[in-house]
This record gives C-alpha cells, sequence and structure tokens, in this order.
C-alpha cells in the first residue's frame, strides 16, 4: 500500500513514509551459510530492476491507443 501511494503520488518520499507505518519490535540476524546463498539472488534481481528501469520507463512515455470516434 505504501508502494501505490508512492507511486500515485500520494507520498513524497518512500523511505520517511515506511517509517511512519512500520514499528520494529525485533531484529533477527540471518543464518550466515543462507545469507551467502541467497544473496547471489538477491544481487541478481538488484541488476534485473537496474536494467529493466529504462524499458519500464521507455514504455510508460508511449501514449495510449487514441480512442476511436
Amino acid at each position: 500500500a505504501i508502494i501505490a501511494g508512492y507511486a500515485v503520488g500520494l507520498f513524497d518520499d518512500l523511505a520517511s513514509t515506511a517509517r511512519r507505518f512500520v514499528k520494529t519490535t525485533s531484529r533477527i540476524e540471518p543464518r550466515p551459510k543462507y545469507h551467502q546463498y541467497y544473496n547471489s539472488y538477491a544481487g541478481a534481481y538488484i541488476d534485473l530492476i537496474k536494467t529493466q528501469g529504462g524499458l519500464f520507463s521507455k514504455l510508460a512515455r508511449i501514449s495510449k491507443v487514441p480512442e476511436s470516434k
């Protein structure tokens, strides 16, 4: 919901808005073996977002098909 509100301009800053809505109650430390394993996936996901960002921006700029009269 926070991301959707940010996407439509309801919130100006995603990080500060998230801090207003979320309260940390505890912290769980990752197990090193699993952290190392999943860190590779996280890196690939970050790369994917970076490389696709331009494509999504380009798609957003494409005009909609005009409605027929």
